[in-house]
């Protein structure tokens, strides 16, 4: 890979994700000191949190069924300390604005707009989306 930018005049203003930015901000840090970070809010959420936020943000009439069985146990948050520390990470938005942000996206694809960039990771020489 001969390069990775985040182009911050677009992801930032228009709903950028925590995700691309974070995996920037790791990219471009000298010498990190861990192989794992965790990119995320920090803040703790159930599946079933994340299933009715889907199906809030969705066009679509959607049934959301959680299954029989067990789900693995989950620790109450993601430590982002790391993030923080070594490299500046901040989350900038909530599991609900990623969640709708996406939502949207999903919707312009199936319209067949031209997506306004929210974030651009791109490797190599081409900056052009």
């Amino acid at each position: 890979m001969q390069g990775l930018f985040l182009d911050p005049g677009n992801a930032f203003q228009n709903g950028g994700c925590d995700a691309a930015r974070g995996t920037v901000l790791l990219y471009q840090a000298t010498n990190p000191k861990h192989k794992i970070y965790n990119i995320a809010t920090g803040i703790p959420r159930s599946v079933g949190e994340a299933a009715a936020l889907s199906k809030k943000h969705s066009r679509f009439p959607v049934a959301v069924e959680i299954g029989p069985g067990t789900l693995m146990p989950r620790c109450k948050a993601l430590d982002i300390t790391r993030a923080r520390e070594e490299f500046g990470y901040e989350p900038k938005y909530s599991l609900e604005d990623g969640v709708k942000n996406y939502a949207e996206w999903i919707s312009r694809q199936i319209s067949g707009q031209r997506l306004p960039s929210s974030a651009h990771i791109m490797a190599g020489r081409n900056r052009n989306p």
